[in-house]
């Protein structure tokens, strides 16, 4: 049976139309504000201009396809306290739940045993609720852990409607919009115009909702996969982003002058080159281009002198102390926990300072039944990506999500990463985007492949939709 949904008929003409104003609009914008430095209402009516046309563009073209890029969304500052990829992706999930009921698609509603741990995790979450003195930091948490379930099942189910491809060129454009995003705040701050001084670290890099660090560990999380993309990627595109989001990255990081980002970006690069098929010249080009950025760009002398400052390696040091005192926290509340997000409100040492440890946090907040159904999630999480690993036709994108695990265990370990709003929606959207390409990967390699595709929600034939090439689609 094969589903052909139409919500939109544009004509060719309006699609030449819309790019060309859109085109037109982003070079004047960015022309005028990297060389003239123009700001105010100018700007932004650019700026407007060539988002809207190029948004309209893709969306009025590919409505399907163009919801591959939903990530991107995590870069606007919130409305009337709302993110943009919280706007699209709830009803995306709402219109796939309503799509599978009406075709009886039943692996819709399948639930992989990774979905479901996370599902307990989140249901002990909300549990504690009983127990919590600051409803509002709770209700905040809440939020946020659903949020990362939704992108989980989305993106894994999402692979279904599209070529599976193009959710990890969706990754990789994150990356580069997440980098200009900043890029633009530096420019508008005097970054580039002056010298360089601590403090402004977090406020050039500002977007509203994270700085300087966590934007570093942002972009970390997404590096793995903008290199795989250069190096690896079939699609024009897809290689033409990844080398543009390489140097971007360092020079982001740079900006930044984060350390932790800075040595995570270098390890990566050198992992991702020697463990993987390079074309040469993707080498020479994008591989200098990121070192020369990381120590001689803007705010290289500035992250250098990080690395020898006394009082910025306090911030090393303070660390332990938090460590301390958050485990005396655990301590404390074992084994029923503090409560989800309790921990800015409860009146000790920290009080409104972050764990920066994620382990604290999970064992303090949510104690042994919490850290319980977080290993087990995490054991999961890590079995499927062996597999996608060692299978031949997923190996090199599977040693890239291997990476982007362990680069999130580590950045966790020193930063509150996980649970902040949009690492936890990159994070669980990356492994289902993964997910589900992989799986669609070894349908196509054959049943006879070496490693046999599990059970999952996501394995059933692909459903076509017009503007994708997905496949035909199956009752159940």
């Amino acid at each position: 049976m094969t589903t052909d949904i139409r919500l939109f008929r544009p004509p060719r003409s309006a699609d030449v139309t819309l790019f060309s104003l859109g085109l037109v609009a982003l070079i004047a914008s960015v022309w005028s504000v990297l060389v003239f430095g123009t700001t105010g209402l100018p700007r932004i009516l650019a700026l407007g201009a060539a988002g809207l046309a190029l948004v309209l563009t893709i969306v009025w073209r590919r409505p399907y396809d163009s919801l591959a890029w939903i990530p991107v969304l995590i870069v606007p500052p919130q409305f009337l306290n709302v993110f943009a990829h919280e706007v699209i992706v709830m009803p995306l999930m709402v219109f796939m739940l309503f799509y599978g009921h009406r075709r009886n698609l039943k692996w819709v509603f399948q639930l992989d045993p990774i979905e479901v741990v996370l599902l307990l995790f989140f249901s002990w979450a909300v549990f504690g609720f009983f127990w919590v003195r600051e409803w509002w930091w709770w209700l905040f948490g809440v939020r946020k852990l659903l949020l990362g379930w939704i992108a989980l099942w989305v993106a894994w189910r999402w692979c279904r409607f599209i070529p599976p491809h193009r959710l990890l060129i969706g990754i990789t454009a994150t990356s580069v919009f997440l980098s200009l995003a900043v890029m633009e705040r530096a420019v508008s701050y005097g970054w580039f115009s002056g010298i360089p001084h601590s403090h402004m670290r977090r406020q050039s890099t500002d977007l509203g909702w994270g700085n300087s660090n966590y934007i570093a560990a942002l972009l970390t999380l997404l590096l793995p996969t903008v290199i795989s993309q250069a190096m690896t990627a079939k699609s024009r595109v897809a290689r033409t982003l990844g080398i543009i989001g390489i140097p971007l990255t360092a020079m982001v990081v740079t900006i930044a002058s984060s350390r932790g980002g800075s040595l995570l970006t270098l390890a990566i690069a050198l992992f991702m080159v020697f463990r993987s098929k390079i074309k040469s010249w993707v080498l020479f080009v994008s591989a200098p281009a990121a070192i020369a950025l990381l120590t001689l760009g803007p705010g290289a002398k500035l992250l250098l002198s990080r690395f020898q400052s006394i009082e910025d390696m306090y911030s090393v040091v303070i660390r332990f102390y938090i460590w301390r005192a958050a485990w005396f926290r655990v301590v404390e509340f074992w084994p029923r926990g503090l409560g989800l997000n309790q921990g800015f409100g409860h009146p000790d040492k920290l009080h409104l300072e972050a764990t920066h440890n994620e382990w604290l946090a999970i064992a303090s907040e949510l104690s042994l039944v919490g850290l319980v159904l977080w290993v087990t999630f995490l054991v999961l999480v890590y079995r499927r990506i062996l597999r996608v690993a060692r299978h031949p036709a997923t190996r090199v994108e599977g040693q890239a999500l291997q990476l982007t695990f362990w680069i999130i265990q580590l950045n966790c370990m020193f930063e509150p990463t996980i649970f902040g709003v949009q690492y936890q929606f990159l994070m669980m959207w990356i492994f289902g985007a993964y997910f589900g390409w992989a799986e669609r990967m070894w349908e196509q390699s054959g049943a006879g492949a070496a490693d046999p595709v599990p059970a999952s929600p996501a394995t059933a034939r692909s459903i076509a939709l017009p503007g994708t090439a997905a496949g035909s689609a199956a009752g159940s």
